[in-house]
């Protein structure tokens, strides 16, 4: 059994009474969960424990960006604020793929796009950065770091989320 003093997952909150809490998500009446003499922990080896805090992550992005799961579907309380962050997104992704100079060509009444790029250059002091990082957690474009700075590349998800919003089939490259 892996104790939850030794795991590395141990999240701690309150000031004045500290509460300890498993920032993996382990409850305690999950049934891999147990108590000992020396103490609570949980029965997952470390790479699942790895997996499960990746996931817990990868969706608090997903709905922070409006999406639910994996299925990119929009789950956000429409205000404001949040069609701005999602259009800035957009915005970036579209400019990624080249979308913002060429037009997309209509085949059988469907709009279809051909990139004829895929990157986005940045550097981590830019006001694009933290928007690019929340759509790399996301699933939705992934990075490369350079020695000048960082090129982002629109994943077939971010494709997909983008042609869906926009009504229009995007080609990956390679197409």
């Amino acid at each position: 059994m892996r104790h939850c003093e030794s795991c590395g997952f141990l999240g701690i909150s309150g000031y004045e009474y500290p509460e300890s809490y498993c920032t993996v998500g382990v409850q305690e009446d999950d049934p891999k969960f147990d108590e000992d003499k020396d103490g609570c922990g949980c029965r997952y080896n470390i790479r699942t424990l790895r997996k499960m805090k990746a996931e817990n992550e990868h969706s608090e992005y997903l709905y922070y960006l409006g999406y639910c799961d994996y299925s990119l579907m929009p789950t956000m309380e429409h205000t404001e604020e949040n069609q701005k962050i999602l259009e800035k997104h957009r915005e970036l992704i579209r400019h990624a793929l080249g979308m913002d100079n060429r037009k997309t060509y209509v085949r059988h009444g469907k709009r279809f796009y051909r990139p004829y790029r895929n990157y986005f250059f940045t550097t981590n002091n830019t006001v694009d950065f933290p928007y690019w990082e929340r759509l790399v957690v996301a699933g939705l474009a992934k990075k490369e770091i350079r020695s000048k700075g960082i090129n982002y590349y629109v994943t077939r998800s971010g494709m997909d989320w983008l042609g869906q919003h926009d009504g229009v089939h995007i080609y990956d490259e390679e197409d």
